[in-house]
C-alpha cells in the first residue's frame, strides 16, 4: 500500500524559503542602488543650475570667472566651487587661457566632496605660468 502524501517535505519548504530569501535580498540591493542613483541625478541637476547662476553672475559683473579661486555657495553650505587654469590654447590665431570651473557637493554617502559638474571656460588674457595645450 502506498503512503498517502499530502503537503510538502521539509526539504522542499527549506529550498523554497532559500529561493524567496535570495529574491527579496536582490530586490532590496537593487532598490538601494536605484535610490542612490536617483539622489545623485537630482544633485547633478541642482549643481548644473547653481553653476549656471554663478557663471551668469560673473559675466553680469563683466569680470568673468576668477582664474584660480574656490569657495562655497552662500545659499547652501554643502556645495563648493573651484576654478583653476588648465592651459593655453590657440583659437583662431589668438592665445586664450582655458579655465576649469568645477562644482562639488558633499553627500551623505561620501566623506570627501564629489564632482557633480565641470565646465571649461575660455578667457582672453593669458597667464605666463599656464601650460600650452595642443590644439584640437
Amino acid at each position: 500500500m502506498k503512503p498517502n502524501r499530502e503537503g510538502f517535505t521539509l526539504l522542499e519548504v527549506v529550498v523554497a524559503l532559500v529561493l524567496m530569501g535570495t529574491l527579496v535580498a536582490s530586490a532590496l540591493v537593487s532598490m538601494s542602488a536605484y535610490k542612490r542613483q536617483m539622489l545623485f541625478s537630482k544633485q547633478r541637476i541642482v549643481a548644473t543650475r547653481l553653476a549656471d547662476e554663478m557663471l551668469a553672475r560673473w559675466y553680469e559683473l563683466n569680470q568673468g570667472p576668477p582664474t584660480f579661486d574656490r569657495g562655497q555657495f552662500e545659499s547652501n553650505g554643502t556645495w563648493l566651487w573651484r576654478t583653476q587654469p588648465v592651459g593655453v590654447r590657440k583659437i583662431f590665431g589668438n592665445d586664450v587661457t582655458v579655465i576649469r570651473f568645477d562644482l562639488l557637493g558633499i553627500t551623505a554617502y561620501d566623506r570627501e566632496p564629489v564632482l557633480f559638474a565641470s565646465v571649461e571656460l575660455l578667457q582672453n588674457q593669458v597667464l605666463e605660468s599656464t601650460p600650452r595645450l595642443a590644439s584640437p
